[in-house]
């Protein structure tokens, strides 16, 4: 079962083409305490809000940069043996 979950997970991930953060996992926290409150006000609460964060992520991933618009660059020294510390940098260029 949790392969096959993992395996749905990064389907998805490549579909989508981003990665969920604790940013969304922090919004959809404070969503679920609207579904307590009693009667169908609580189910309706949470219902707009949960679509309200779902709206926020669509957008969110759309102004995402593609793929093809990021350039990353490793600058490491070309052979490090087993052990050592070297240091090293990544540069991260974005066109959008």
């Amino acid at each position: 079962m949790l392969a096959t979950l993992r395996r749905w997970f990064h389907a998805l991930r490549e579909v989508a083409g981003f990665t969920p953060t604790r940013r969304l996992a922090y919004a959809i926290a404070a969503v679920a305490p609207l579904f307590l409150v009693p009667g169908p006000v609580g189910r309706w609460l949470g219902v707009v809000a949960l679509v309200a964060v779902g709206a926020a992520l669509v957008v969110d991933v759309a102004s995402l940069p593609r793929r093809e618009r990021i350039e990353v660059e490793r600058e490491f020294p070309e052979t490090i043996g087993v052990g050592d510390r070297v240091e090293g940098h990544y540069t991260v260029r974005s066109d959008w």
